[in-house]
């Protein structure tokens, strides 16, 4: 009798394991595979975090996760894609100090780990903002 219970629980608690660690039935294919993309890669793989978080962003899903997730690349290897990635996540929730905070510092740190670094792209978001 007591096997049969050890046996039913060790079941639920499998259950709630798996259902825990799939992606939300609402998830769109493109976050799904984002949420695998991030639990595939090795623990220091910052661009696959910024990619995932990216996509998560612009489909507006799991952004809570998504915020983790840059903020994760951000800390393993600040770099001008990642910093714009939160920069236009910022610029998009309407909080435009961020934004152009981050976009700053992207310029600047494209700028020290290459001298001819092209942040166009980055200038032309900043200009956009202060108008």
């Amino acid at each position: 009798m007591k096997s049969i219970q050890r046996m039913m629980g060790v079941a639920a608690l499998l259950m709630v394991f798996t259902y825990g660690t799939q992606a939300a039935p609402d998830d769109s294919n493109a976050v799904k595979k984002a949420k695998e993309a991030v639990e595939d890669a090795a623990p220091y793989d910052w661009k696959t975090m910024a990619q995932s978080a990216k996509v998560c962003f612009r489909k507006q899903e799991n952004v809570e996760q998504a915020l983790d997730w840059i903020n994760k690349s951000i800390e393993i290897n600040k770099d001008p894609f990642n910093l714009e990635i939160k920069g236009d996540y910022y610029r998009d929730k309407g909080e435009r100090d961020e934004a152009l905070k981050l976009y700053s510092e992207a310029l600047k740190v494209g700028k020290e780990q290459n001298f001819w670094f092209d942040g166009t792209d980055i200038q032309a978001k900043i200009w956009k903002l202060r108008e």
